[in-house]
């Protein structure tokens, strides 16, 4: 898909990814892409030189996801997931904290993906935030009901819970960096 938003944005791509996109990568395997020098350069420069049209395609996929969640959460909580939404698309780093948190945990729309009727994608996480929020602390909002999210995740994910346990200190981190890097040093 991305291939084909940068055709469609004038980006001309190497033959060989060219006739290599109804049928996937030419690869078989990461050793064979790796030895693969002159491919892996031209698609190097390619990923390079088209920094911006990737990110502009992430976003707009995000865009699409983000009107599925809000169509997905209750009537009730439609005013106050769509106001949160727009307060973080606005706030510094916003975007980036919405589209990686979803990419990240999914956007919530698979109901196979809860434990004990729980989910932990993004649309839990926006549902799970308060409805007094500002621009000051939204971030902080978002980054808080993240760390809860995923901590019910683990706590609804036992007895089994220690593959997921071993990913909570990359998880915290990882969520941390959507405020501040130091927000969960204590917890």
């Amino acid at each position: 898909m991305m291939c084909r938003y940068l055709q469609a944005h004038g980006v001309k791509l190497p033959t060989w990814l060219e006739q290599a996109l109804p049928t996937g990568a030419p690869w078989r395997s990461q050793a064979e892409f790796l030895a693969d020098k002159l491919r892996l350069q031209e698609l190097q420069q390619l990923l390079i030189d088209t920094i911006g049209l990737q990110t502009n395609f992430i976003i707009e996929q995000f865009d699409q996801q983000c009107a599925d969640i809000i169509a997905a959460v209750p009537d009730t909580k439609k005013a106050q997931v769509e106001r949160n939404v727009q307060l973080l698309r606005n706030s510094p780093q916003g975007v980036y904290v919405l589209v990686d948190y979803c990419n990240f945990k999914g956007p919530g729309l698979n109901p196979n993906e809860t434990k004990n009727a729980e989910g932990w994608g993004l649309k839990h996480v926006l549902l799970d935030m308060p409805a007094d929020l500002d621009a000051d602390n939204v971030r902080a909002a978002f980054t808080v009901s993240a760390a809860q999210i995923l901590l019910r995740l683990i706590r609804n994910s036992a007895p089994q819970y220690t593959t997921t346990t071993k990913y909570l200190h990359g998880w915290m981190k990882r969520v941390s960096s959507y405020r501040d890097p130091e927000i969960f040093n204590e917890v």
